[in-house]
């Protein structure tokens, strides 16, 4: 039985590859190269699985504030919508019967 070994080298060449691989087949789906994102520029400077792990958390951090932003906006919003609503469907009723008055003379 032989076995194999694969070298440091190997490794991050059959990564690259794949890596490579991936960001062509993004662009062609998408039309967009992600090389040119701000989030690759700090991706590619990312040298250990600690770096990845820390810029991953950083991102589901920025997320996690946009929701909590989103939350803030659509509760300011939703009374608003409610009573916009409310108005259009009693002017709506109001100009339905208007138009049968109308009719009806």
């Amino acid at each position: 039985m032989s076995t194999t070994h694969h070298t440091a080298g190997s490794s991050t060449s059959n990564f690259d590859a794949i890596f490579d691989a991936a960001l062509n087949e993004y662009e062609a789906i998408t039309g967009k190269s992600l090389t040119s994102l701000p989030f690759y520029e700090r991706l590619s400077a990312c040298h250990s699985p600690e770096d990845i792990s820390n810029l991953f958390r950083d991102q589901a951090q920025d997320f996690s504030k946009v929701c909590k932003r989103e939350e803030k906006l659509m509760a300011w919003l939703n009374p608003i919508i409610n009573i916009l609503f409310t108005v259009s469907a009693t002017l709506a009723e109001g100009a339905g019967q208007v138009s049968r008055l109308t009719h009806f003379v």
